[in-house]
């Protein structure tokens, strides 16, 4: 990816004087030369090292400061190649065709696509997924509905609890773009950069996904160290998180275990709820400001659930917020090893009216 942008984008165009002369071979594409032996010894001793500290070796190249987007993307790929190896678990022919293979995929498309997103949901597919998260990736088609249904713009700060890879971030960011583009209503530099910079955001549990997150990010040119690791409903801090986000977009775990056995951070009044599906709905309601708008993937039990959390819920989504739709997803949407998964509906709301009509779609 940072080879498709070196040749690609005329902004990396300096960087070009670190792999001049005998450093092509600090180069991945260098690697296809080599046998599987070689191509491992080339990156635990050469290449994982080099890139760990790239940061530093651009600034002696890059006359002047660097541009922020560029540092970003260099600290990103320092944090990404830090500690980084292989050991000798790792057989050196099942590199070289893995190598072979991603050589095979255009650049243009390589940038362009949620390549990363789709390699993890192929994993999940053919493991079941992670049960005790209850991590499941969102198909593209359903993400890019949730997002024509918030309908996001540049002023907006979008906000994913439970991000895996950012599909829904840069789902957000295209939409923002392509809108943009079609009306011929660009806004001003500072608007502009100020939505790079904090208009985009999520936080995921897992820390390798949340690395993937951070490249998807990087790839589409947005910022990688808006994306936090750890536990959405352990970080919310209501003074300081509460009514903060425009647009919250998310297909939260459902049935995971939790971290702790109460947040009453999130809802005091049902602080050891343990189905986590209510929990993130009520932390996304009190994320959204006033005329927020919110899009969310839930388990379809959270319609008929006759606990007093899920009564209490449904009540405020009806009375505090206008429940504008509930659309029930076919039952195959989400698949595990072990069959279909769990039947699901997506909720969209907007806060701060009550309820006039919901609209129900099968």
């Amino acid at each position: 990816i940072f080879e498709a942008k070196l040749k690609q984008d005329d902004g990396f165009t300096p960087l070009r004087k670190l792999f001049a002369g005998e450093n092509y071979r600090l180069l991945f594409s260098h690697l296809l030369s080599l046998t599987g032996d070689q191509i491992l010894s080339e990156l635990n001793k050469n290449i994982f090292p080099f890139y760990a500290s790239i940061l530093t070796k651009a600034s002696k190249v890059v006359s002047g400061n660097l541009p922020t987007k560029m540092q970003d993307q260099l600290v990103l790929m320092e944090e990404v190649f830090a500690n980084s190896n292989f050991t000798n678990n790792v057989k050196g022919g099942v590199i070289a065709e893995v190598i072979g293979l991603v050589n095979e995929i255009g650049e243009k498309w390589i940038l362009k696509t949620d390549l990363l997103g789709d390699a993890i949901e192929s994993s999940l597919s053919e493991t079941g997924g992670n049960k005790e998260l209850g991590l499941f990736r969102t198909p593209d088609h359903i993400r890019k509905m949730m997002v024509e249904m918030v309908d996001p713009n540049f002023t907006d700060t979008i906000f994913d609890p439970a991000c895996g890879t950012a599909g829904f971030l840069f789902n957000a960011y295209e939409y923002v773009i392509e809108k943009a583009q079609k009306t011929r209503k660009f806004p001003v530099e500072h608007i502009a950069n100020q939505f790079y910079r904090t208009g985009l955001s999520g936080v995921e549990y897992q820390g390798r996904i949340r690395k993937l997150a951070a490249v998807n990010m990087y790839i589409r040119g947005l910022n990688p160290h808006n994306i936090d690791q750890g536990d959405s409903l352990k970080m919310y801090d209501s003074s300081r998180d509460g009514a903060s986000k425009s647009v919250v977009i998310a297909n939260p775990p459902f049935g995971a275990e939790r971290d702790q056995p109460a947040y009453p951070n999130v809802w005091e009044d049902y602080s050891k709820e343990s189905e986590t599906t209510i929990l993130f709905v009520k932390l996304m309601f009190d994320l959204l400001k006033k005329g927020g708008r919110c899009a969310v993937v839930v388990s379809e039990g959270l319609l008929t659930w006759g606990q007093n959390s899920a009564c209490a819920l449904r009540k405020m989504l009806l009375n505090e917020a206008n429940l504008k739709a509930i659309i029930s997803l076919p039952q195959g949407v989400f698949v595990s090893k072990n069959g279909q998964g769990a039947k699901t509906s997506i909720l969209y709301f907007e806060k701060g009216e009550p309820t006039d009509f919901v609209w129900y779609y099968k």
